[in-house]
């Protein structure tokens, strides 16, 4: 065989149209998968704020609750604090401080790309015949 023949070189015009054809198709559809994602991620960033003001809440009511916690315990004596009440009233007081209220943060995920792949006018370079 010195060079392709029309069935071969109709074939090789084929691909290089199909490849084309095709990555277009996956480019639309990456990017309107990527606009739709942003829009969505305006909505999810919206409910982080506001689980986070809510955490924020709670963390001030907590801080606030525990606060009033050790000045009552700091009013009493040595003795009552090492009692069976006294350790019993500072594992409750322990069970507010353990009370995970820290913020959130989401990281925004990579957006998909087309991955690189042989370009259609590779195809089309390629010799019809042999040197």
């Amino acid at each position: 065989m010195k060079g392709l023949n029309l069935v071969q070189r109709e074939g090789k015009e084929k691909a290089a149209e199909d490849i084309r054809k095709a990555r277009g198709e996956l480019e639309a559809a990456v990017e309107k998968f990527n606009a739709r994602n942003a829009q969505s991620l305006t909505s999810v960033k919206a409910a982080i704020d506001k689980l986070n003001a809510a955490l924020i809440t709670a963390a001030e009511w907590r801080d606030g609750v525990t606060e009033e916690m050790e000045q009552y315990a700091d009013a009493r004596s040595e003795r009552p604090r090492e009692s069976q009440a006294g350790q019993n009233f500072e594992q409750w007081k322990d069970q507010f401080l353990g009370l995970f209220l820290d913020e959130i943060e989401l990281e925004k995920p990579d957006d998909p790309e087309v991955p690189d792949t042989i370009e259609p006018q590779e195809i089309l370079d390629l010799p019809d015949q042999s040197d």
